[in-house]
This record gives C-alpha cells, sequence and structure tokens, in this order.
C-alpha cells in the first residue's frame, strides 16, 4: 500500500519536473527569436 503511494509520489514529481523542464525550453526559443 504505502509502495504504490510512493511510486505515485514519484511519478508525480517526475512530470512536473518534466513540464517545468519543457516549458524552460519552450521559453528559450521564444526569446531566441
Amino acid at each position: 500500500m504505502q509502495k504504490l503511494r510512493y511510486q505515485q509520489v514519484v511519478r508525480s514529481t517526475m512530470v512536473l519536473s518534466l513540464t517545468e523542464l519543457i516549458s524552460r525550453i519552450s521559453l528559450k526559443k521564444a526569446f531566441q527569436k
């Protein structure tokens, strides 16, 4: 039970960091233009 919850937390954290990374990259590209 606790292991499943831990996996969910890790997955949500990874998704959050991924979206932040993508938004940063798109922001950099937008500023370069």
